[in-house]
């Protein structure tokens, strides 16, 4: 009895999506986004260890432009901004008066 009645169930059920109106209206739309992508386009590492030195290359799996601009981390004034795209050759850190090796924040805007 259980079985007949849980069948019965899978039954309406199946009858019920095949002929519902969202089947029937086809495969059209449209979709609107809002908000903001994650994934960032490049990936940015040291070239070197020797931060006197110290460059930085963009690694860009598909085409991409934008600005990096270094900031000292304690006074968070700019200390310099340049561009880059996916073919950039590395980008040399900028030196600091005095040889002073404080704390760097780069920030990466996409354009």
């Amino acid at each position: 009895m259980k079985h007949r009645h849980i069948a019965a169930s899978f039954a309406l059920a199946a009858s019920l999506l095949a002929t519902s109106s969202s089947f029937a209206a086809g495969a059209s739309g449209i979709i609107h986004f809002s908000g903001m992508i994650v994934e960032p386009p490049c990936s940015f590492a040291l070239d070197t260890p020797d931060l006197a030195n110290g460059r930085v290359r963009a690694d860009c799996p598909r085409p991409a432009t934008g600005q990096i601009a270094f900031v000292d981390a304690a006074s968070q004034q700019a200390i310099k901004t340049t561009t880059f795209t996916q073919a950039s050759r590395a980008i040399v850190l900028p030196s600091r008066p005095g040889n002073n090796h404080a704390p760097m924040i780069a920030v990466v805007t996409y354009q």
